[in-house]
């Protein structure tokens, strides 16, 4: 490049990406002609045009382009969806078309119709200036029911007319940074068991060193299905010197290092009174006597039912999580159904004795039962004698969701590290997923199935050095950069 000129935008993009920038455009129609053409247009060395596809959570599109109408009888619907796209989409700019006609009688005639105007504020959202970089309507001569060609040509004219106008180099500037922006790692969370924690219960020296790398420059979440307290025990000892956050639970409960609550979703009184009633029915059975423990969740609050028969399991349990955990103790069921009137439960654990196979399978009918016949309540199995239960809304997706929204954080600006089934649903949020070599099929079949299993990116496992991994590759893709 010769020193004094200005480098070529795309030039510039390539090296900070390390790839050819492409800006994604998404087109919103119901005309096929109107598709075509804007398809077409809109495809070129600096864009990629596709239909879009509102169902998909993962799209991070730059530009989206809607055809409102021509028909003052559809207007309203359509600046309806207009505003629902752009606060689904809200980093994308967003431009709508309509008739000249149409866009005239909108906004600049006399006895222009005020309930028009109300809903565009909304969607260009003047008061609290909405995080769309671009909301504008563009007015052309839309064709009438003619001959398909003539059609065709019309569009054509229109929306390059628009094209040149509204995406004039100094804006497609803008949105090439934008996008740089959008790709930037600034929070990074992951998971414990299994994937930052070894299989000893430790974080490695290299594992570490790179937290601390990335603790001095990004928030980060530790998110796991353990207590509060428990987390808290290992994100205290790690060198993070910025602002962290546990995610406890599996997402039922978000705090931040004050023990501030962020996010809460517990069970309901009546989901907990039906599961706490299914357990009791099969506990006083005579063969499973003593060989099924129910552990209620409240906070840092462990309770179970005082029955010495199981005084093992509970120990194994506790010795499970490092003695981080300490029971309480009520007389019985009905006790602790009363404890939940005041206090719902995060999560309740069901553990089984390891080979009683009728209790296991007594559970799994359970957890079938409530899944069939509540919508408030999850259960699964995350060990083949472990029953958990939790409310569908405590994620560790949504709770992260939470964090980096009170953060002024876009999602595709955070990575995440996983290893189970339980991760999912961050891992399909995120801009930069990421899963430890030895995760479980479970979660692989999970992201398959859901169609994210390709922009999964895989780091070696959680016995290596799987964050100091995610770190290289974040650095090769030029989304992070190590402090000097």
């Amino acid at each position: 490049m010769i020193i004094g000129q200005r480098e070529p935008l795309e030039e510039k993009v390539n090296r900070e990406l390390g790839h050819k920038p492409k800006l994604d455009v998404r087109v919103i129609s119901d005309d096929s002609v109107y598709t075509r053409v804007a398809l077409n247009l809109f495809t070129n060395g600096i864009m990629e045009a596709k239909p879009i596809d509102t169902q998909n959570e993962m799209l991070n599109p730059d530009i989206i382009l809607i055809d409102i109408t021509s028909d003052i009888n559809s207007l309203y619907s359509r600046l309806k969806l207009m505003k629902d796209i752009g606060s689904k989409f809200s980093c994308a700019a967003l431009v709508g078309t309509m008739d000249t006609r149409l866009y005239t009688t909108l906004f600049t005639d006399v006895q222009r119709d005020e309930t028009y105007l109300r809903l565009w504020d909304e969607i260009t959202d003047r008061i609290t200036k909405g995080k769309n970089s671009i909301t504008e309507a563009y007015g052309f001569s839309y064709p009438s029911n003619g001959r398909l060609k003539d059609s065709e040509d019309l569009l054509n004219i229109g929306l390059r007319q628009l094209k040149n106008k509204v995406f004039c180099p100094p804006v497609l500037d803008m949105l090439l940074k934008n996008k740089i922006d959008r790709q930037i790692c600034k929070l990074f969370a992951t998971d414990l068991d299994g994937s930052l924690l070894n299989d000893n219960g430790e974080v490695n020296y290299s594992n570490r060193g790179a937290l601390t790398d990335l603790g001095e420059q990004m928030p980060i979440v530790y998110c796991s299905g353990r207590a509060p307290t428990s987390v808290y025990s290992i994100a205290e000892k790690m060198d993070t010197r910025k602002e962290w956050y546990v995610i406890a639970y599996n997402g039922a409960l978000a705090l931040n290092r004050f023990h501030d609550k962020m996010y809460e979703q517990p069970m309901t009184y009546e989901t907990t009174s039906a599961l706490l009633e299914a357990f009791e029915s099969i506990r006083r059975k005579k063969n499973f006597d003593g060989n099924v423990l129910l552990n209620y969740f409240h906070g840092d609050t462990l309770l179970s039912v005082d029955d010495p028969k199981v005084a093992d399991l509970r120990e194994g349990y506790v010795a499970k999580n490092h003695g981080r955990v300490e029971y309480g103790f009520l007389e019985n069921v009905s006790a602790l159904e009363h404890y939940t009137k005041d206090q719902s439960p995060h999560k309740i654990l069901v553990i089984i004795r390891a080979g009683i196979n009728d209790a296991i399978t007594g559970f799994r009918e359970v957890i079938n039962s409530v899944d069939e016949l509540r919508t408030d309540i999850s259960g699964y199995n995350s060990q083949p004698n472990y029953f958990e239960f939790s409310h569908p809304e405590a994620t560790k997706g949504n709770a992260l969701s939470k964090i980096a929204d009170g953060l002024g954080i876009y999602l595709s600006n955070v990575a995440y590290l996983g290893n189970e089934g339980n991760d999912l649903s961050a891992l399909v949020l995120v801009g930069n997923s990421f899963t430890v070599e030895n995760a479980s099929e479970e979660l692989d079949q999970m992201l398959k199935s859901t169609g994210h299993l390709d922009r999964i990116q895989r780091v070696s496992s959680n016995n290596s050095n799987c964050v100091e991994d995610v770190v290289k590759k974040m650095e090769a893709r030029g989304v992070y950069k190590r402090p000097m």
